[in-house]
């Protein structure tokens, strides 16, 4: 039999105790009886910390209580299924040892070898049994997977620029301990015809190992290989990415990626096809720059689209929609229509890599609060080709730049109940502070809450300083009126500070950063521009993280929200002095702090106008977790939002969240 010794922190010991009795006395006192202390050496566990053991002095009438800790000795006090004191381990108990599965010894003070799960086979250790490493994480339903489906989304092309022809990329990492070999497909068939997969890059990845995929373009708006913005917009194609791995991978979307002269672009965090969902109410962003000659007050004389983009996985899927805006024609649709309006529904048939992409042409055309309803998981994404924020109504009131933007959506059954909305850091003073010579002001941020039941009442708290514009109707509101909403409406509201959102019924929330010119920041300065961020609800955080900061940026943060107390490594090292912590009071309902932080991985050097050096810069994978330090066990969830900025452009989107559906 070999024995091994493994460091608490690495185990999930089953170590529950149970109340002392009442009519006991488990403080270390000895001035009465105490009930479970009988005889010699009895013991009882005040908690899993804590180890009180009987004693009886020589001429004492009384016990005596002995206690001692037992986590600082590495140990904890097990009272299940009998009562040992301090213990490395509830006896007979399984766990992991790396890839080995152990036991725990009768005694508690011991893990013995029992057997080693099969790499080869895909096997990991996981709760001290051998499990499929991508079957189980298809079952903890996290943005942690085995099977993506990406999509190289419209963006712009206007004055001479062109965006889309800049590199799309698919960035993957492994976070297990199992090396992954990772695949990328597409299909060579057209759409309504089986598919025909070509795989055209491969990769294998040890554990922590990040990889680019640099893929070729494939539009999805009608534009023909080699094209440039000359598609239908509404278009049916089969041009979408599909990616596998033999073990669990963490996945990402840059279009484009990194920031070499670009001037539109937006990231997005992929979700596995075992986070998809089968119905979703749409979170967007309107169309800001339309065409429109026949209303000067809005005319840009160019159309830069918002659009809604659904992915097939498997085949025959029955997808139906139900528009909250117009949308471009379908040029020969399969069922003879294509000419669909706000409030229709249709229905649509998808196969595996078959994307349905909806474009609007009009000023303000918004897809907020279309619903898709679909009989096989499908994944769906939406944006814009480039749009401003905030809204505005007429040219004169417009706060210039536009910038792409784009997200993955989460079903509605992974929607919560309670948000925690984390402004990015204000841009004026990160860029003063590079050298920039720009003024320091408040700066507005913007969120949108999107019901998609009846009756859902939404309150936040700090109420009295929250808001008190609605952004995109022009109106004021009272800041401690509750956002009431029927299914499928939405509010923006211009926000100035850090606020909690507290929900009757399921919600979702985004972020929206502004464009440059509501900072006041000039165009020679690296300003950034409008970003689209996904919020985790509360009930989707994560106790870890792996994620990605992409590379070129002058400016990448770190945002969290975690409850007070909850003690936070990246890259297994406290937080970095640099990060900022503000406090933020949830008054509704249970009193709750939580601490915000923002975290700067760059620090950038502005020699003048337009001449940025990179400085010091973190980029590339990192891992955050928070961790117990009394058990060294996972701590409290919390969550976290990835952000950058340079001229012109700006990244956004959640470091990660999990996927399951949240409870009534």
């Amino acid at each position: 039999m070999r024995i091994v010794s493994i460091p608490l922190a690495v185990l999930l010991l089953a170590g529950a105790c149970t109340d002392p009795p009442s009519d006991g006395n488990p403080d270390g006192s000895a001035d009465g009886p105490v009930a479970w202390c009988r005889t010699e050496g009895d013991v009882f566990c005040l908690d899993e910390n804590v180890e009180q053991r009987c004693t009886f002095p020589e001429g004492s009438e009384f016990p005596a209580i002995l206690t001692r800790e037992c986590i600082p000795l590495g140990l904890t006090c097990i009272s299940f299924p009998e009562t040992l004191g301090c213990a490395l381990c509830s006896p007979d108990t399984l766990a992991c040892d790396g890839n080995d599965i152990v036991r725990c010894s009768d005694d508690g003070q011991e893990w013995a070898y029992v057997d080693t799960c099969d790499v080869a086979r895909g096997d990991q250790c996981v709760n001290g049994r051998c499990v499929n490493g991508c079957e189980n994480a298809e079952r903890l339903h996290s943005n942690v997977g085995c099977e993506y489906w990406a999509v190289d989304l419209d963006n712009a092309v206007t004055q001479g620029l062109d965006a889309t022809m800049q590199q799309y990329a698919v960035v993957v990492s492994n976070p297990s301990p199992l090396l992954a070999t990772v695949r990328v497909w597409v299909n060579d068939a057209p759409p309504g015809e089986p598919p025909q997969e070509r795989e055209v890059d491969w990769i294998e990845l040890s554990t922590d190992d990040l990889f680019v995929f640099n893929l070729d373009p494939r539009e999805v708006d009608g534009t023909p290989p080699g094209g440039a913005n000359s598609g239908s917009h509404t278009a049916w194609t089969a041009n979408a990415y599909k990616i596998t791995s033999t073990a669990p991978i963490i996945a990402y979307q840059f279009n484009p990626l990194d920031n070499v002269g670009v001037f539109s672009n937006d990231a997005s965090l992929l979700l596995p096809k075992s986070g998809l969902g089968s119905t979703y109410t749409v979170m967007a962003w309107p169309q800001t720059i339309a065409n429109t000659p026949e209303n000067p007050d809005t005319d840009m004389r160019d159309d830069l689209r918002a659009f809604l983009t659904i992915v097939g996985t498997e085949a025959d899927t029955t997808v139906a929609v139900t528009l909250s805006t117009d949308v471009m024609p379908l040029p020969d649709p399969p069922d003879g229509t294509g000419e669909w309006l706000e409030g229709e529904r249709f229905q649509f048939t998808l196969g595996p890599y078959e994307v349905l992409n909806l474009e609007t042409g009009e000023f303000n055309a918004d897809f907020t609060g279309t619903l898709i309803e679909s009989d096989k998981p499908v994944a769906v994404y939406s944006g814009s080709e480039a749009s401003d924020v905030p809204c505005f109504h007429d040219l004169s009131t417009r706060r210039c730049c536009a910038d792409h933007l784009e997200d993955q959506l989460i079903p509605d059954s992974s929607f919560g109940y309670t948000y925690v909305f984390a402004r990015t850091p204000a841009r004026t003073p990160e860029v003063y502070a590079a050298g920039g010579v720009v003024s320091i002001v408040e700066e507005p941020e913007y969120f949108r809450v999107l019901a998609v039941e009846d009756g859902t009442e939404v309150l936040t708290t700090p109420v009295d300083v929250a808001f008190s514009y609605d952004a995109c109707n022009r109106r004021e509101v009272d800041p401690t009126d509750p956002i009431s909403l029927r299914a499928g409406e939405y509010t923006t509201r211009e926000v100035w500070q850090d606020l909690v959102l507290h929900s009757n019924r399921p919600i979702e929330v985004a972020q929206f950063v502004s464009s440059q010119e509501v900072t006041g920041i000039d165009t020679e300065w690296p300003g950034g521009d409008p970003a689209f961020i996904l919020v985790p609800p509360v009930e989707q955080w994560r106790s870890s993280y792996v994620f990605l900061t992409p590379e070129l940026y002058a400016f990448d943060y770190l945002i969290i929200a975690a409850h007070a107390g909850a003690f936070l490594e990246f890259d297994k090292e406290p937080l970095p002095r640099s990060c900022q912590m503000t406090e933020l009071f949830d008054e509704v309902d249970t009193p709750t702090t939580y601490h915000i932080y923002r975290c700067p991985l760059s620090q950038p050097e502005i020699l003048g106008p337009r001449d940025v050096e990179d400085g010091l810069q973190n980029d590339g994978v990192h891992e955050i977790r928070s961790i117990d330090t009394t058990t060294g066990r996972p701590g409290l969830p919390f969550g976290l939002v990835v952000y950058g900025f340079d001229a012109y452009v700006s990244y956004g989107y959640p470091g990660g969240l999990n996927l399951i559906a949240v409870p009534e």
